[in-house]
């Protein structure tokens, strides 16, 4: 696989299994925020929770800037297994 195809199914894995302190991590200064941003997507859904779905509705609803922060903290930050390093 190359670069590009394991960043993709990294993001991926992040996606289904973030860290609970993610948003802490990527955004230290602004965490209430996004914090309240990504649950105020989770109110919505039937299960009370930040489920796959909301973490994309969340992902779509940041600027192009934040989500280019996102994505280069996951890539640092978050590793899907042991050959993404």
């Amino acid at each position: 696989m190359n670069s590009n195809e394991i960043s993709m199914i990294n993001f991926a894995y992040f996606a289904a299994n973030f860290p609970s302190d993610f948003v802490r991590q990527v955004w230290p200064e602004e965490e209430t925020h996004f914090l309240n941003k990504l649950l105020g997507f989770a109110m919505k859904e039937p299960q009370g929770y930040v489920t796959l779905q909301c973490f994309l509705e969340f992902f779509f609803s940041l600027s192009s800037f934040n989500q280019k922060k996102l994505c280069e903290w996951i890539e640092k930050n978050y590793h899907f297994n042991s050959e993404h390093n």
